[in-house]
């Protein structure tokens, strides 16, 4: 437990610590802040002791800021009664109730070490950026950073996934990931306007965005490949149950779809430019999931 600038001549209050005096403890319980009567002006701080539910108390170190170290907390609920005094007699208590849950304890999966890129090595010694993430169905996470597509095993090995396809991987935007039913992983690349497909083994494929060189975003192929048409900085991806595939088209200002079958393209919701010609269709503007 903590407290930072409780000081004399702070005035009972309801409310928050602020610069007018207000003070309350750490706020990590539901119940409402702790305080002297209203009115009552704290004197000079000589106590502050704290107890539990299971009969241990202590004091706490410091008056103006203290603080309650090596506290031992069960698991469930843990209840402590904070008291503080002051020289003039005056006392004040708070009850406050932690939660402890040993199995909602976040751990690191990956990042916080120094190693870069780190491929074939723990995912924990890695220096990383992460953007999107999803996992396939054996487990494996992968997600968007550096420019490039990372794949995290079970047992917490890092790879680069899918280097492979036109230009350097670090000319790539990789925004939004998405695996199919089979564990192929699809990205959509804002730079070069298109959705790649890489292969459980790596290999990459086009699956919508025409090849231009150099690259360039626009509007076409609607009804035709996907492969042909023109997408502008695509962001976010999506399937149906079918295996349909939808695109966040952002500055085309629609949501395209790819069937699963047919691999043909087409706009599923209509920008505003459209929709002012057919009033009927929906209206959306730089959609990005």
């Amino acid at each position: 437990l903590y407290h930072r600038g409780l000081t004399t001549g702070d005035t009972g209050q309801h409310g928050e610590r602020n610069s007018s005096g207000y003070w309350l403890l750490p706020r990590v319980s539901p119940l409402p802040p702790w305080f002297f009567p209203v009115g009552k002006v704290i004197q000079v701080l000589i106590l502050i002791t704290w107890s539990n539910d299971r009969n241990e108390s202590g004091y706490a170190s410091g008056t103006t800021d203290w603080s309650v170290n090596n506290l031992t907390l069960q698991t469930g609920t843990s209840r402590f009664l904070v008291t503080i005094s002051d020289i003039a007699g005056q006392t004040a208590s708070a009850q406050l109730i932690v939660t402890y849950r040993p199995d909602l304890i976040l751990s690191t999966v990956a990042g916080g070490g120094n190693l870069s890129p780190g491929d074939h090595g723990q995912a924990r010694d890695a220096f990383l950026s992460a953007g999107s993430m999803v996992f396939d169905a054996a487990g494996n996470l992968f997600f968007t950073g550096a420019n490039r597509i990372r794949k995290i095993d079970a047992q917490g090995i890092l790879t680069t996934y899918g280097i492979t396809g036109d230009l350097a991987v670090s000319s790539y935007r990789y925004d939004s990931l998405r695996v199919d039913s089979t564990g192929n992983v699809y990205a959509s690349d804002t730079v070069f306007h298109r959705v790649r497909k890489f292969t459980a083994n790596g290999d990459m494929q086009f699956i919508a965005g025409a090849d231009t060189t150099p690259a360039q975003g626009g509007f076409s192929g609607d009804g035709g490949p996907a492969t042909s048409a023109q997408l502008a900085s695509p962001h976010g991806i999506a399937f149906d149950g079918a295996g349909n595939l939808y695109i966040a088209d952002t500055n085309n200002h629609r949501i395209r779809k790819v069937d699963a079958v047919t691999s043909i393209i087409t706009t599923l919701i209509l920008s505003l430019e459209i929709d002012l010609r057919l009033p009927a269709m929906p209206v959306i503007c730089w959609p990005m999931s």
